[in-house]
């Protein structure tokens, strides 16, 4: 599982969907930390 805040999320948008699409990964987008 991949823990990411909303500022980073949209920097790396498309590598995390990359890992979403090709292994599966969870991605779970933070905000302040929670």
């Amino acid at each position: 599982m991949i823990t990411v805040n909303m500022h980073e999320a949209k920097t790396r948008l498309s590598e995390l969907v990359k890992a979403v699409e090709e292994r599966n990964e969870i991605v779970v987008l933070c905000r302040d930390g929670r």
